[in-house]
This record gives C-alpha cells, sequence and structure tokens, in this order.
C-alpha cells in the first residue's frame, strides 16, 4: 500500500511505523464494508509506478473480494482519512 512506504493516516501519529501496520487492518475492514474498492495497478517497481508507466496495466481489487488468481506486484494507494479506498464502486469493475 502507499509504495511500502508511511501510510497517509500515519503522518502524524506518535508511532508511525506501528500505524502503519494498525492501517492494514482497517483497509481490509474498510474492503469489506465500503462500495469503494482499493484498486491496485501492476507494476514492476515504484519507480515506474511514480512516473505513471503502469496506468494501463492489469487493476486489481485489494481486500476481502481479491482474485485469488492474479500475481504480481500491485501498487495501490489510499487517502489519509476514511474512507481510505480511492477505487473504483465495485459494479463498475469486472471481477474475473
Amino acid at each position: 500500500m502507499n509504495g511500502g512506504a508511511l501510510q497517509p493516516a500515519c503522518y502524524q501519529a506518535p508511532y508511525p511505523p506501528l500505524c502503519s501496520h494498525i492501517m492494514a487492518g482497517l483497509y481490509f475492514a474498510e474492503s469489506i464494508k465500503n462500495k469503494k474498492s482499493f484498486m491496485g495497478v501492476q507494476c514492476e517497481n515504484i519507480a515506474n509506478y511514480v512516473l505513471g508507466l503502469c496506468s494501463e496495466n492489469t487493476k486489481a481489487v485489494m481486500g476481502e473480494f481479491t482474485n485469488k488468481r492474479i500475481r504480481g506486484s500491485f501498487y495501490v494507494e489510499t487517502s489519509n482519512s476514511t474512507p481510505f479506498a480511492l477505487g473504483y464502486a465495485f459494479e463498475n469493475f469486472i471481477f474475473s
């Protein structure tokens, strides 16, 4: 999530690395109950992702509704407050 760096919601936290680990559970819980999805894009490395070189690559949902057959490195961005998911609404995404 967020390039493996500090999570956006944790920038002002007293213990940022611990906060980032706690966020994983919150992201997963939100993936179950929120209609917006955490959408990841497949990319070989963070540099290519940041440069926008992967925008046409395979996309996948992170969390409860992950397609377990999809493999690879996917980059997912989040908001710094709830709802954290920035992806597409489920009805606009085809799960294959």
